[in-house]
């Protein structure tokens, strides 16, 4: 059995260095790595070559975004399966044997993950349900976190259920099973997503198309680069609420357009007000609050500049913020 292994990298030599390297331990399967280089300025390409001479190297000139990049995997992978993995992810014993098992048991289902952990063991949410007002509600005024063990925070996202496999509407991107067919049918990502909602956007395709994706906790992997949550204060966070905001013009009717900038619109100043006032009494910390408000303010000011029933000017992103 033939298994395609598309990563695509942008400067984490080091970290793709561990996720080629967990491969290696995993006898029985023919992989058949690719990795697709987005303009890396560090070592990544030259490392590639010298230390992983079976590993097929497709080294682009310029950062073309993270969809365009795994459809260049896809196009190049021959395999029964298409694995698509993070290059800060690494897998751990018995993951993948464990997707390709439950896929070939469940004809069905044509996608897979598995359970992502952080570094510390801790479980990351990754089996998610297609965003909403309720969900957005519940993620963006921080109900999740203040209410951990609530049985209704934690249905919303599947949170208490990692005993067993389910359907869930979709998974999140940084280690995915693709059946060779299901890609065939469905086609690789919608490039119009830069950067997030590429993988929100792939499962709902499936599901329309009659496919199912299910959530595999059985199958486990370290997964680095989950630790900040999308309402981190983050510079790639104005890149998050683009890809959102061109996702819900894609499904979603005006009226619930509407709603959502208005949610965004409310949470992002009332955090913008907290870290202002939140910088003045504590001077110490001051120069970090001050620069968490300013992210904040810029994503409030891209809400306000969109329309809210209709989808956004396309804009390619700052190369630096493309992982």
């Amino acid at each position: 059995m033939r298994i395609s292994v598309i990563i695509v990298n942008w400067n984490t030599a080091g970290p793709l260095a561990q996720a080629l390297q967990s491969l290696q331990p995993i006898v029985g399967l023919d992989w058949e790595p690719i990795v697709v280089d987005n303009a890396s300025a560090d070592e990544s390409v030259a490392m590639l070559r010298r230390d992983f001479p079976a590993v097929t190297v497709i080294a682009n000139p310029d950062n073309c975004g993270f969809g365009r990049a795994c459809n260049q995997g896809f196009s190049r992978a021959t395999g029964d399966y298409v694995l698509l993995l993070n290059p800060d992810a690494a897998l751990l014993p018995g993951a993948v044997s464990t997707l390709v098992s439950y896929l070939e048991t469940h004809p069905a289902v044509g996608m897979v993950g598995p359970t992502l952990l952080h570094d510390d063991g801790q479980i990351q949410y990754s089996a998610c349900r297609n965003p909403s007002l309720k969900t957005e509600a519940y993620e963006w005024f921080g109900l999740r976190g203040l209410l951990p063990d609530n049985e209704a925070v934690g249905a919303l996202y599947y949170g208490y259920r990692q005993d067993r496999s389910f359907a869930c509407d979709w998974l999140v991107g940084a280690c995915l099973l693709v059946r060779r067919e299901t890609l065939a049918e469905v086609g690789g990502f919608d490039e119009r997503f830069w950067l997030y909602a590429e993988e929100l956007d792939w499962c709902r395709r499936m599901n329309t198309a009659g496919w199912q994706t299910h959530f595999v906790p059985a199958a486990r992997v370290r997964h680095s680069g989950g630790a900040a949550s999308a309402k981190a204060a983050s510079p790639m966070l104005v890149e998050w609420f683009r890809s959102r905001h061109q996702y819900h013009a894609k499904y979603d009717p005006p009226w619930v357009r509407a709603g959502l900038a208005g949610l965004y619109i409310f949470a992002l100043g009332l955090r913008v007000a907290v870290y202002r006032i939140w910088a003045r009494l504590q001077p110490e910390r001051g120069k970090g609050l001050s620069r968490d408000a300013d992210i904040f303010a810029a994503c409030l000011q891209f809400h306000l500049r969109q329309s809210p029933v209709a989808g956004p000017a396309r804009r390619d992103p700052d190369p630096a913020t493309v992982r």
